[in-house]
């Protein structure tokens, strides 16, 4: 079975099949929240993003 065809069965969009993302944009995202994590053990997400904002780290959530 062709992937058109898979797709097609599925209702799914050949782009998302072929999708690759791309982690390489978020490592200092990830490095940063990382670092405020260990030193904000008892913080969750939402803190730690408010953190990096304060920061100036004007990323997309």
């Amino acid at each position: 079975m062709s992937v058109r065809q898979a797709c097609r069965t599925l209702s799914l969009s050949r782009t998302v099949y072929f999708y690759q993302s791309d982690t390489r944009r978020d490592e200092p995202v990830i490095q940063a929240l990382t670092e405020l994590a260990e030193r904000y053990p008892r913080y969750g997400f939402k803190k730690l993003f408010q953190l990096l904002r304060r920061q100036g780290s004007h990323s997309n959530h």
